[in-house]
């Protein structure tokens, strides 16, 4: 899995404790699609099967689903008027089918 952090997004990572989870969230139902998402709190959840990679002061646990369909992940900061957070980019995206 190729993982990149923008710089902005790496110093916000490490303000926040240095760890940020990416979740793999398949799709359900007739033509919805997958969902990625990335947070800094790790609190309370159960990530004992999570991948941890160690990368530029950074710990990512990633689910292991996201293995399965995902190959690049790319996490930038984006900025707005109440702050900032961060985002997640992946490589692709999956469509649930129908069956028909």
């Amino acid at each position: 899995m190729e993982i990149a952090i923008s710089e902005a997004a790496k110093n916000k990572v490490v303000a926040k404790g240095g760890n940020v989870v990416i979740d793999f969230i398949p799709p359900v139902g007739c033509g919805k699609v997958s969902e990625v998402s990335v947070s800094t709190n790790i609190a309370g959840r159960t990530t004992s099967s999570y991948r941890k990679v160690r990368q530029d002061d950074v710990t990512f646990l990633l689910d292991p689903d996201l293995y399965k369909y995902i190959s690049q992940v790319g996490l930038s900061l984006r900025k707005g008027l109440l702050g900032s957070k961060i985002v997640v980019n992946v490589d692709a995206v999956y469509d649930s089918s129908c069956g028909i």
